[in-house]
């Protein structure tokens, strides 16, 4: 009778890479968001980009939090990785709601 082995490999590190990955984008927009409401002359370069990671931060929260769920319910990782990528996803949402509140919009 052959034993089956259950597969050993925590899968909770990379997986906790890939949630912090999809959240940068949430700090080029708080970056940007204080860039602007000093008295830069390269506002426009710094507005596209405000923009465009604003809302990629958007989708990298979601995806983020899919993965956390996913991850959770798994229990591909450890109980203190779930907890830190939770308040990694709730700190992102946090800076983001910063950046766009620090800079509104000129029109």
């Amino acid at each position: 009778m052959s034993d089956v082995m259950p597969n050993t490999t925590d899968a909770g590190p990379s997986v906790f890479f890939w949630v912090l990955f999809f959240l940068v984008p949430t700090l080029l927009a708080v970056l940007a968001s204080a860039l602007m409401t000093r008295d830069v002359k390269r506002v426009s370069g710094l507005w596209f980009l405000y923009e465009v990671s604003r809302l990629v931060g958007y989708m990298g929260i979601v995806i983020a939090a899919g993965l956390t769920i996913s991850a959770a319910v798994r229990r591909v990782s450890s109980t203190l990785l779930i907890v830190l990528m939770t308040l990694s996803i709730g700190g992102a949402a946090l800076l983001l709601w910063c950046a766009a509140h620090a800079f509104r919009r000129p029109w």
